[in-house]
């Protein structure tokens, strides 16, 4: 379980340079963050960005949509691959724009993918077991947003601080009781929850999906969309258990202040498990 220590000051070694956009990736991000947008709407903004088209397309033909005939336009791929995918995908093609993790040979990009998307799933899972109005306007959209999004910072230090994270993740190898949040405040004096909450914040990304970002490893964090958080942090923790092969899903009794038992808890645990493979095949088609 990942937690943020509590009363340190965090603060990276040097000034943190805030990643470029390329130009419409900005107002690419604010459309797709809106909840209310259409299908026509979804494919007119995508098709701007042949990067993000082809991507799609090859995720639509690769082994985890197990196409029947071959998907040549974005149209059928959005077909195919539901407009809750495209959307969230769309999202992470969009911010990884800026990084090169790369530079980083410790940056093992097929599984930060393949847990963004399982954290993604899980987080929307859960959010449709919520208890009706607990959420505001914000359900199942936007939790499976935050899930693709809420460890996106550690991109950040693969590109720009690639010699300590590659000592970072070395260090949590040999000592896996220790978290990689917990790893980079040892080595840089903050964490991927506080750059990524920063980055989103100065990109302009909607208030409940910063505050996801830069809280969800606050075990403590009570405040303004707290309920978002805590559906991150479960799902968050769910796939770190799926990750290390435990066969029962962490113990998370806030969860029940939301309406979700154990026992609903438990039934995306084993979702998430029937999908843990199949991630890894949607993360090698997206961003290998």
């Amino acid at each position: 379980m990942e937690t943020k220590p509590q009363g340190h000051k965090h603060k990276v070694l040097r000034q943190p340079r805030l990643p470029t956009l390329p130009i419409g990736i900005e107002q690419l991000l604010k459309v797709l963050a809106d909840d209310n947008l259409s299908y026509p709407q979804l494919a007119e903004v995508i098709n701007n960005h042949s990067n993000i088209v082809a991507r799609l397309i090859a995720l639509a033909n690769s082994a985890w949509a197990a196409a029947v005939v071959p998907i040549t336009n974005l149209e059928t791929a959005c077909a195919r691959l539901g407009i809750a995918v495209v959307r969230s995908t769309s999202i992470a093609l969009a911010i990884s724009y800026p990084f090169n993790p790369g530079r980083c040979p410790g940056f093992d990009i097929e599984r930060f993918w393949s847990t963004g998307l399982l954290v993604s799933e899980g987080a929307g899972l859960l959010a449709t077991k919520a208890k009706s109005g607990l959420l505001l306007d914000e359900g199942k959209w936007t939790a499976q947003t935050a899930g693709i999004l809420h460890h996106f910072g550690l991109l950040w230090f693969a590109d720009q601080m690639p010699e300590e994270t590659t000592k970072v993740f070395a260090f949590v190898a040999s000592h896996p009781q220790v978290s990689v949040s917990e790893a980079l405040i040892k080595y840089t004096y903050s964490d991927y929850s506080t750059v990524g909450g920063w980055i989103a914040c100065e990109w302009g990304l909607p208030k409940v999906l910063v505050t996801a970002i830069e809280q969800h490893l606050d075990t403590e964090y009570q405040q303004e969309y707290w309920e978002m958080t805590l559906l991150v942090r479960a799902a968050a923790r769910m796939v770190a258990a799926l990750h290390l092969g435990d066969k029962e899903p962490p113990e998370n009794y806030r969860l029940e202040t939301l309406g979700i038992s154990q026992a609903m808890q438990e039934k995306v645990y084993q979702q998430l498990g029937q999908k843990y493979e199949a991630s890894h095949e949607m993360a090698r088609a997206l961003f290998l």
